[in-house]
């Protein structure tokens, strides 16, 4: 009989999981809708379940850093993407040096020692004007 192994994410039965594991993904949200998409696609596609802002539930208000940062740590990786806008940064105390959503979901995995693999766009890459945040950059 195969042993039962169980760690703080996931068990695993012999060598196979019990359960998709989880990827999160980051990244600012106007500018990369279909980037964001694709991700999720993606990750689907080779086994993962995506989480990402779009899934969380309507609440009809701005999501809680901590709430955020839940869905980050039920992840194994979390994918960062990143182009031209800082982004969203959480009025929270738990926030003094006003760092973006994207910067703390990434800094919260990296903590928990999970992977995070970001994708950046190439400099090069002509990037519409209105998709642009470089006075916060």
């Amino acid at each position: 009989m195969p042993l039962l192994a169980v760690g703080p994410k996931l068990a695993r039965i012999g060598g196979a999981m019990a359960y998709d594991p989880v990827v999160f993904i980051s990244s600012t949200s106007e500018d990369l809708k279909d980037f964001r998409e694709q991700a999720a696609k993606a990750a689907a596609a080779n086994g993962f379940s995506a989480r990402m802002m779009e899934y969380f539930p309507a609440s009809g208000h701005v999501p809680t850093l901590p709430a955020c940062l839940e869905k980050v740590a039920e992840a194994e990786v979390v994918v960062a993407i990143v182009a031209h806008r800082y982004g969203w940064v959480p009025d929270d105390a738990a926030n003094p040096d006003a760092k973006s959503i994207t910067w703390l979901e990434c800094d919260c995995a990296r903590r928990a020692g999970n992977e995070v693999l970001a994708f950046l766009v190439d400099e090069s890459y002509a990037w519409p004007v209105e998709l642009r945040e470089d006075y916060r950059l």
